[in-house]
């Protein structure tokens, strides 16, 4: 009788991290065509592409731009205050000129609102939204500007992670990271 890898009683072992994906970071290209897509697929382009642009420009978790309220953002100082979970430690990020046209953009459409993301029914995006959004826009057809089919764990730090992001200011973007 022939040995299986698996038995009905132990499932196949989980393949490795590295087996799956080569790196754990998006690259600014691939990020630009993700934001490209996010604009052209569904009804809410604009949302979507924010989103995407601060997760990727501030390392913020699903679970941070999810629970990111108006009262975090100081659009007249361009100041984004990050409360990190996770044992992170918050902080205080500049935000520079495409996040603050978009962000003053998001506001105009809902300026009621407390929460920054919203969903159609007026309610904070879920985790789950989020995640199915960045999912589905990798998987979108080359045809309608999608962005590369690197494998990615819909996490910003996933998304931002990069070694050695320079600004157009000449700064490091590392120093956002905790």
């Amino acid at each position: 009788m022939t040995h299986a890898s698996f038995s009905a009683k132990f499932p196949p072992p989980k393949p490795k991290n590295i087996d799956r994906r080569t790196r754990a970071y998006l690259t600014p290209a691939e990020v630009t065509q993700l934001m490209q897509a996010a604009r052209h697929v569904g009804r809410h382009g604009h949302r979507d592409t924010t989103l995407i642009l601060l997760m990727y420009r501030h390392g913020l978790r699903v679970s941070e731009v999810a629970s990111l309220r108006w009262a975090s953002i100081d659009l007249k100082t361009a100041l984004l205050h990050v409360r990190r979970l996770k044992h992170g430690v918050a902080a205080t990020h500049p935000l520079h000129g495409p996040e603050l046209r978009a962000l003053r953009k998001l506001q105009h459409a809902s300026p009621e609102f407390t929460y920054v993301f919203l969903s159609e029914r007026g309610s904070p995006l879920s985790d789950r939204t989020i995640r199915h959004m960045t999912v589905h826009l990798r998987r979108v057809p080359r045809g309608r500007r999608s962005a590369a089919r690197t494998p990615l764990r819909p996490c910003g730090n996933a998304v931002a992670r990069q070694p050695r992001l320079a600004t157009t200011q000449g700064e490091n973007d590392l120093r956002f990271q905790h």
